[in-house]
């Protein structure tokens, strides 16, 4: 013979309102740190002529950056005063603030280099930036 199916026992709510359970907390909003950089400025320069690039950094995060500074990495086919590695401090960059400065290089050699410009912060950096330049002959 068949099992009989077991006994459920039913029992009545508690009388009052119905209490939902708390809802999960929210999760925590932790500021977001973006340096952005840019380079704009030539595409082209006579051998032995200086050229200027531009940079523009900016905080595009929610929260401010400290330590913040400019890398440049120059390839061979230009002269910078410095070398080639160089470095400008900026310090602090609040949420929404942008730095600009300009980086003069002479074309050292005839052909087309590429420079790497990296805007760096103790919190975070921004993906290396190239700036291409085509060197020429010189026109008399």
């Amino acid at each position: 013979a068949p099992e009989p199916p077991p006994v459920v026992e039913v029992v009545p709510a508690p009388p009052g309102p119905v209490v939902s359970p708390p809802p999960p907390p929210a999760p925590l909003s932790v500021p977001s740190t973006v340096l952005a950089c840019r380079v704009t400025g030539e595409s082209q320069v006579a051998l032995h002529d200086v050229n200027a690039w531009e940079i523009e950094i900016a905080n595009t995060g929610s929260a401010p950056l400290s330590d913040v500074r400019i890398w440049a990495d120059l390839p061979a086919g230009v002269i910078h005063q410095h070398g080639r590695k160089l470095e400008l401090r900026v310090g602090e960059l609040a949420v929404g603030a942008t730095h600009k400065a300009t980086l003069r290089v002479i074309g050292g050699e005839i052909g087309v280099v590429t420079a790497k410009i990296q805007a760096v912060a103790r919190e975070t950096a921004s993906q290396y930036t190239p700036a291409v330049l085509a060197i020429t002959p010189p026109t008399d």
